[in-house]
């Protein structure tokens, strides 16, 4: 979550900082309108500005509120002679005080740490907020392995309506990431503690009660506390007028509502819509012979068919990776893996540079590590849409390690990985007679449903994610959805020689995963006939995408026609369905550009802005004037996709760049290891005339193949994307035992790098049964 975006606050939000206990500056907001009175309907508060940074103060300027006074009045004081060695900026903005050290000077670390008093030693009373630095032995010097406390009364934020949100972060300087840490909390308006989060990178020891230390490995180098009004009670704002309130925020009629429909683990070919008309085998055609239950000498009408006939289908979208964390996190940041570095790896436990995990010391090359958790200089969707008065909602599979609260959305189920999806034990073989809320659909539909009817009666825009637990491991669905499918000829070949076919285990039943399917597209009927009822479908967008492939061997013959799946780069892995239907979309249309995850959330800001651009260290672009009709842009033409895995967890490292039609994937351990035969780690394809990826091109086109690397090299290079570290002399002289010996090793193994051309994949329906 990015707090250092701060546009002019217009609400009643400060906090009282303490200089040896008396009272010196205030992260207040200028020129404020009493909270108790004077404060004008309607007006949506937040942090930020939508990109565009509101003017800092002079350097040295400290803000200095008496909050004896409504409303506050607020002044300033030059405080550059009380600062040596101070390189930074001291004032953030409005709204923020911001220090920030060089990490190098002792004078300046010695002068915050004297000066700065509070903490555990200077008991937070009354309207006072207070930040405090010690070291262990209760010196005021800040240094190497020492601590910081902070201490604050929630009382100090006296809010007329709406809520706050305090935010406070310090970096000490040193080149891990485990030594920068963040704090926040959100409270009401009467500054009781609604939620409590924090985002640490290493072992940041928290402390009890409202006192929170943390351990430094460096010199001090920042210190920040912000706070602020993040809304205003839906009654003030249901009044609004005007397109943009006295905060800047737009709050207009115009604001398109969005609702994000995001499926988990879904293949392109897994809906009952053709993505593509020429493949047969681009659908589930077990889905599309089904017959109405209503009506069973008709044919089921689904819902993602009738979406796609009121809007557009993208042909050829892809998923930011092939796992649900990276992607997710592209979503929410409209960054490439290889930029925001969120992914996931084998051990799930190496966070730096490389994976030092000691299994890993003998493989053909040492995955880099990861970044965990969320970075706090990330914009989200909701803190992208914060300023043109969005409401933000998500639920169900959130899988980003932090809290959905803490960027930026208004309202969530608390859920954050795929647990939050299984409604019984996973070990059990049968469906429950009584199941009705199987991986959640319902929940998640009804709770969705909810927030956009109370966002209509407040005249709010809004963005609801409805990110599915469906159609992830283990299956769910209603035994009268498996029923559905049971008889299909391919179902029942399928599942020949089970000795009681009542007694069908649930993980090996194709009835059951599209029974799920059924109940899914069920769910998108009920959203979308919701927005519909409240009137708002001429003003509603509603998306439609899965976050990657899926991972399903024991039903391949229903996978074709892409090589690979659920964690590998190849077209199985990272092709994925997606649909948009809303104002002005074409009905019934077709998109053959190449989409990417990382669009959603500049084409949302597109929208919610009506204006493109704004948003800075983003890799995707907006897909507006695609949904309108008009033809890709040339940038969109042009454009390369990157995709990055630089880990071994039921997969192998892997980069690779889609532009146009043709995509090349990168092996980074291919030519080291015995068991492959790879003289270059480079694969070319033709996806126009080889979609399934079975003739490698590197070849006939070396030169085409070496541009390509150079483009996916250099932008590698550019984002600072973590790499493989070749490890080829310590993984030869083990002979590739403890690579071969690994639990995963069956599975990375399943989809390797070939040159010339492969063989098809076999029809694992032939095999014997596992």
């Amino acid at each position: 979550m990015n707090m250092n975006r701060t546009p002019s606050l217009t609400a009643e939000c400060f906090a009282r900082w303490l200089v040896l206990g008396a009272v010196v500056c205030c992260a207040a907001l200028a020129p404020t309108q009493s909270a108790h009175g004077d404060q004008p309907a309607g007006v949506v508060v937040d942090f930020f500005p939508g990109g565009k940074l509101r003017p800092k103060l002079s350097p040295w300027q400290v803000m200095i509120a008496n909050l004896d006074q409504t409303p506050p009045t607020v002044s300033t004081r030059d405080a550059s002679k009380e600062v040596p060695g101070l390189t930074g900026t001291l004032g953030g903005g409005e709204g923020s005080i911001e220090i920030t050290l060089d990490g190098r000077s002792d004078d300046a670390s010695q002068w915050i740490a004297s000066t700065w008093s509070g903490g555990a030693s200077h008991p937070v009373s009354g309207s006072e907020a207070g930040l405090g630095l010690s070291d262990a032995a209760g010196g005021n010097k800040v240094d190497d392995g020492e601590a910081i406390v902070w201490a604050f009364d929630l009382n100090a934020l006296k809010l007329a309506s709406g809520e706050s949100l305090i935010l406070m972060s310090v970096d000490f300087g040193g080149e891990a990431e485990g030594e920068k840490a963040e704090f926040w909390r959100r409270v009401d308006g009467k500054g009781t503690r609604i939620a409590t989060g924090g985002r640490w990178d290493g072992n940041l020891p928290v402390a009890h009660g409202d006192e929170f230390a943390l351990a430094g490995n460096g010199r001090l180098r920042s210190l920040t506390l912000r706070v602020g009004s993040i809304a205003a009670s839906p009654a003030a704002a249901a009044t609004a007028t005007s397109a943009t309130s006295a905060a800047g925020v737009r709050v207009s009629g115009s604001a398109p509502n969005i609702i994000m429909i995001l499926a988990d683990d879904m293949a392109w070919y897994d809906t009952p819509v053709r993505m593509d008309e020429r493949l047969e085998n681009s659908a589930q055609e077990i889905m599309r012979s089904l017959k109405d239950p209503a009506n069973p000498s008709q044919p089921y009408q689904w819902n993602l068919q009738k979406l796609a006939d009121q809007g557009m289908l993208f042909r050829n979208a892809y998923s930011a990776a092939p796992q649900c964390t990276p992607t997710r996190a592209s979503m929410q940041t409209g960054m490439t893996t290889a930029r925001h570095r969120l992914s996931v790896e084998l051990g799930g436990k190496g966070i730096g540079e490389i994976n030092l995990k000691p299994e890993l010391q003998k493989f053909p090359v040492i995955p880099s590590g990861v970044r965990k958790p969320f970075p706090p200089d990330m914009v989200t969707i909701p803190e992208a849409l914060a300023p043109f008065g969005y409401q933000c909602a998500h639920y169900g599979k959130w899988h980003l390690e932090s809290d959905p609260l803490s960027e930026g959305y208004a309202e969530t189920d608390g859920d954050t990985d795929n647990d939050g999806g299984k409604t019984y034990d996973a070990k059990d073989p049968l469906i429950p007679a009584d199941l009705e809320n199987a991986k959640r659909i319902k929940e998640i539909t009804d709770k969705a449903i909810a927030f956009a009817r109370k966002q209509k009666d407040a005249g709010l825009p809004f963005y609801i994610q409805m990110s599915h637990y469906a159609v992830h491991a283990p299956w769910e669905c209603k035994q009268s959805s498996r029923a559905l499918f049971q008889n299909h000829p391919d179902v029942v070949a399928f599942n020949e020689g089970e000795s009681d076919p009542a007694k069908l285990n649930r993980k090996d039943d194709p009835a059951v995963f599209f029974g799920m399917m059924f109940e899914l597209d069920q769910s998108v009927g009920r959203i979308v006939q919701a927005i519909d009822e409240l009137g708002l479908t001429d003003k509603t967008y509603v998306l439609f995408k899965s976050d990657n492939g899926y991972r399903r061997f024991d039903t391949q013959h229903f996978m074709q026609p892409f090589y690979g799946e659920k964690w590998f780069l190849w077209q199985g892995g990272i092709r994925v369905p997606m649909i948009v239907k809303g104002p002005g979309v074409p009905t019934g249309s077709v998109s053959t550009a190449n989409v990417v995850t990382y669009d959603l959330l500049p084409t949302f800001h597109d929208w919610a802005s009506d204006a493109a651009g704004g948003l800075s260290n983003v890799d995707g672009l907006s897909l507006k004037g695609i949904l309108k009709g008009e033809p890709p842009t040339q940038a969109i033409v042009d454009r390369p996709l990157y995709f990055h895995y630089p880990h071994y967890r039921s997969s192998m490292p892997l980069s690779a760049v889609v532009k146009g039609d043709y995509k090349l994937v990168y092996s980074w351990d291919a030519t080291i290891r015995a068991d492959i035969s790879v003289a270059d780690p480079r694969m070319l394809f033709n996806l126009a005339d080889d979609p399934g990826e079975f003739h490698n091109l590197t070849a006939k086109h070396p030169a085409l193949a070496v541009s390509l690397w150079k483009e996916l090299d250099g932008y590698l290079t550019s984002v600072e994307a973590r790499r493989p570290r070749d490890n080829s002399a310590v993984y030869r002289a083990d002979g590739g035992k403890e690579f071969e010996a690994d639990d995963n090793a069956k599975n990375r193994d399943l989809f390797p790098p070939f040159e010339g051309n492969r063989k098809p994949d076999p029809d694992l329906n032939d095999l014997p049964r596992k």
